[in-house]
């Protein structure tokens, strides 16, 4: 074989024979090309590189030749070109080793895929084979070895390597998209949005922009006109449609309609997809797109289609889960569950729930039958729904139609008028009879409650015969007058100072020192106690629980200075109400507090309940957060029995989780408990926070607490609450 007619190259050569293994014609269409970069110092190898693969197809593919004529060349060119297949590497070029090194920065990097081919022109100068193993090299050539057979077999393993590689990768990454996209698009309950985010996963699963839809139909009515059940691009704004309303040189419009009758998918021409649930329902989601997917799209849509079919399942299941929960089928109305929910996720301040009774029911269904007396329902309900500024209205028991009123509108109006309108049955003109109740709604409130009031209301319309609207009193009015001279005392002993607060240690169990103190407060009323669990309730309902909260930190901070001039250290941990967490105006409150009491903030330890998170987490956060920057330490009370993500608990400003007294009581024999403990415990641990548990009161309970790990407790066993005086002389005794 004689050498091709090449300039002679000094130093590193490299020797290109001629031979009968060739590239393929360039003359075959033109694929996406491999890119190669070829690292050199020597200008001479990069022509006789160009020379020889410059016009060669390997794998049904041209070649792309980058060049560099140095490492720091290479990084720019594999920084600009993250698609480079295999890289033709001189090991000696700025240094001796700058190859190696370079070889070593690629992998570094993250970049796995390329193929990496070392040459020299030194033949005595070889890497190790650690370096061969650890930086993946494909190959490594003496350029005076590297005829054109040679370096085209080389060039050609090393390019089958980075395909099968890559094929592997994009299988991965596919595979991890369906199961990230699966798990996102599961989460949704509506068809609509679920269908949307479906069209959006097969568009980037198969890297497709263009437009597209999602159409539904019966297997018994596949030929029938399907409607549109999403879309996107120009086809978003026939979602609701008919598929017969798309223009005929639609070519997704013929494609789905084929698609839906044949029960077929397709990947030529518009990607086709059908997809099948029980029992008769058909999806057909239809994408537009250029070229047809090749075999890995093709099996990775399969796969999607697969997962997606349990989806519209679901989703199928949900839909009608929720229209038997939340709908009257026989007046074809909202019910009472929908009217609960929607006042709970919709109810504003200042609206109110009406419930009308439709008093001449009863003769309705008697004289003109079930069907006749119900179409009268709905023909109320529709009079008032269609009203300006009303919303739905709902049926919430047999002769009873719900409403949510906002104050002002034409749907209140309306409401007031019921009695002078006429409405037809069996086709003549009408007047119904109504006792109507109303109570406020109350943003965040008891829904039921509200409801039970306005049925009260109506109730006692109905009782003394009149057919009007009634505000809320009935027999809650005594309850609410109990709580009103309750709190009405409960101010009165706040302002005389009759509320006393005593003090619980917190111990260290193992060791019986006291680490801190809670400050609890107490009310005795005309000599006898009241429950804490009463009167705490009703000051937060009353406004009256920041009072309480000053007075404990009023007595703390009296606590804490003869805890110092004693000697002794300890922080007193005090409890801030759920309504006060979410106050604008709190953290001044505070500092003015700490300011007047010369209270240090190191020294108090503010306990919120989990409920107190769900009401307005974002400003709890940031009430939180700049108390504990004041320097005060946070605990989360009755910790395991609200209803706050563990994933808020590690986004606050928290030092202590307090564990409920149930799991405590429950601890000995109760696996659940003590499952739910252990894995508070190992959460905390994970968190930096500590642990204390409340309700301690057997020596039983302690074990099982320390032998999971908890340190730190408060209960009878250690210690009653109690008055300063008596806190002294236990102290005193306990040496603590």
């Amino acid at each position: 074989m004689q050498p091709l007619t090449q300039p002679d190259i000094p130093g590193d050569d490299i020797a290109v024979v001629e031979d009968d293994v060739g590239g393929q014609p360039a003359s075959r269409p033109v694929h996406a090309r491999w890119k190669i970069l070829v690292v050199d110092d020597d200008p001479e190898v990069h022509a006789v590189t160009r020379f020889v693969l410059g016009n060669t197809e390997l794998l049904g593919r041209p070649l792309d030749l980058l060049e560099a004529r140095s490492s720091r060349e290479a990084q720019t060119e594999l920084l600009h070109h993250s698609d480079i297949a295999v890289i033709l590497l001189d090991v000696v070029m700025e240094e001796h080793d700058s190859g190696l090194k370079f070889a070593r920065w690629v992998r570094e990097a993250g970049l796995e895929d390329v193929r990496i081919i070392l040459r020299t022109g030194q033949p005595g100068y070889a890497p190790e084979l650690d370096v061969i193993r650890d930086y993946d090299i494909n190959d490594y050539r003496a350029k005076s070895e590297l005829t054109q057979t040679r370096l085209i077999t080389s060039m050609t393993a090393a390019l089958r390597s980075y395909q099968q590689i890559e094929t592997i990768e994009r299988s991965r990454r596919g595979l991890e998209m369906i199961i990230s996209s699966c798990s996102q698009l599961f989460q949704k309950r509506e068809l609509a949005s679920f269908s949307h985010g479906v069209l959006l996963q097969i568009a980037s699963l198969c890297g497709i922009d263009g437009d597209g839809m999602i159409c539904s139909s019966t297997d018994r009515a596949a030929a029938a006109d399907p409607h549109v059940v999403s879309g996107v691009g120009s086809l978003a704004t026939f979602i609701g449609s008919r598929l017969s309303d798309l223009p005929d040189s639609s070519r997704i419009k013929s494609a789905t309609l084929d698609a839906l009758i044949r029960n077929v998918s397709s990947t030529e021409g518009p990607l086709v997809l059908s997809v099948n649930t029980p029992p008769d329902r058909r999806y057909v989601a239809s994408l537009d797109h250029g070229e047809p997917l090749d075999a890995m799209d093709s099996a990775l849509l399969r796969v999607f289609a697969a997962n997606i079919a349990v989806g519209f399942e679901n989703v199928g299941l949900i839909e009608r889960l929720d229209r038997l929960a939340y709908w009257d089928e026989t007046a074809d109305l909202p019910n009472r569950h929908r009217l609960l929910k929607d006042m709970v996720d919709h109810g504003v301040g200042g609206q109110y729930v009406a419930l009308i009774r439709v008093t001449s029911h009863s003769d309705t269904v008697v004289a003109f039958g079930q069907t006749m007396a119900t179409g009268l329902l709905r023909d109320i309900a529709g009079w008032l729904r269609e009203a300006r500024g009303g919303g739905d209205v709902y049926r919430y028991a047999e002769d009873v139609l719900g409403v949510i009123i906002t104050p002002g509108t034409q749907q209140e109006a309306r409401l007031a008028e019921l009695e002078q309108h006429e409405f037809q049955v069996v086709g003549q003109m009408m007047r119904a009879h109504f006792a109507i109740g109303r109570a406020p709604l109350v943003y965040q409130g008891d829904a039921a409650l509200t409801c039970d009031q306005a049925y009260a209301a109506m109730s006692l319309a109905g009782a003394n015969g009149r057919e009007d609207i009634v505000e809320f009193d009935g027999a809650i009015i005594r309850d609410a007058r109990n709580r009103i001279e309750l709190s009405a005392a409960l101010r009165n002993a706040l302002d005389d100072g009759v509320v006393d607060i005593v003090f619980q240690p917190l111990v260290e169990m193992t060791t019986g020192k006291c680490k801190g103190y809670e400050a609890l407060a107490r009310w005795s009323r005309n000599g006898k106690a009241v429950s804490p669990g009463e009167f705490i309730p009703l000051a937060e309902q009353v406004g009256l629980s920041l009072k309480i909260f000053e007075l404990g930190v009023r007595r703390a901070s009296q606590w804490h200075a003869k805890l110092t001039a004693s000697g002794r250290d300890g922080y007193v941990s005090v409890n801030l109400a759920a309504c006060d967490l979410d106050r604008e105006d709190l953290v001044p409150h505070v500092v003015n507090l700490l300011g007047r009491t010369q209270m240090p903030p190191a020294s108090l330890q503010i306990e919120i309940t989990e409920q107190s998170l769900i009401r307005d987490f974002t400003v709890s956060e940031r009430n939180l957060r700049a108390l504990k920057n004041l320097g005060c330490r946070i605990a989360i009370d009755d910790f395991g029995t609200g209803y706050s993500s563990l994933s808020y608990i590690g986004r606050l400003p928290v030092d202590v989780l307090k564990l409920d007294r149930q799991f405590v009581t429950d601890i000995i024999d109760n696996k659940s408990s003590q499952a739910i403990v252990s894995l508070t415990v190992g959460l905390a641990n994970r968190l930096k926070l500590e642990v204390l548990a409340e309700g301690v009161e057997t020596a039983e309970q302690q074990a099982a607490l320390e032998a999971i790990g908890i340190r730190n407790a408060q209960g009878y066993l250690f210690a009653r609450p109690m008055a300063p005086e008596q806190l002294e002389t236990w102290l005193g005794a306990t040496r603590s």
